[in-house]
């Protein structure tokens, strides 16, 4: 049995979403960073298998190109090997445009290779703190904070998923503004 949903989602061009992955196991989830460039094509820094990071914490992985905006990317794989259940999208409010895919894959290959501070497991967070550095996301708070706010949206949607599973019904995925 599987709980699937069968929406498509229309994504902003110039824009920055965190996608979220549950793996099936309480509090354990993988993110990847979008960037939907000016043409609406998709550059995916996606999250790989990975068995034991903690909740707060993002897997590596190279640069992904996809073709063009709207997407529902392919479900990355699970701990155990199976796929992982797309929670939903979180598009970066604060991002102010004008990004590169370039300059995108540039900060996101050295956040993933750990270049900047040798910091691997926190990949996707620096590329966040790399992006306000340059100016590109204008966040009054900490990328920490927004963390939080992206693993409490994480916690509601496992509920929601577990709930829609429970009841043999759909998901519906979530897209929200942080």
């Amino acid at each position: 049995m599987e709980t699937l949903s069968t929406q498509s989602f229309k994504f902003d061009c110039d824009a920055l979403y965190i996608e979220t992955h549950s793996l099936h196991q309480e509090g354990k989830y993988q993110w990847a960073l979008l960037f939907i460039d000016a043409a609406g094509a998709v550059t995916r820094l996606p999250t790989p298998k990975v068995t034991s990071r903690p909740t707060s914490r993002h897997g590596i992985g190279p640069a992904l190109r996809d073709s063009h905006a709207p997407i529902v990317p392919a479900q990355p794989h699970g701990p155990r090997g199976g796929p992982s259940q797309l929670l939903g999208y979180c598009k970066i409010g604060a991002y102010v445009g004008g990004l590169s895919r370039n300059e995108f894959e540039e900060v996101g290959n050295a956040a993933i290779s750990g270049a900047k501070d040798g910091v691997r497991p926190l990949w996707l967070l620096q590329v966040l703190v790399t992006l306000q550095e340059r100016g590109r996301i204008l966040w009054d708070g900490s990328v920490t904070a927004v963390e939080g706010r992206v693993l409490d949206i994480n916690r509601e949607a496992d509920i929601r998923w577990l709930q829609a599973f429970l009841r043999n019904g759909p998901y519906r995925i979530y897209m929200t503004t942080i």
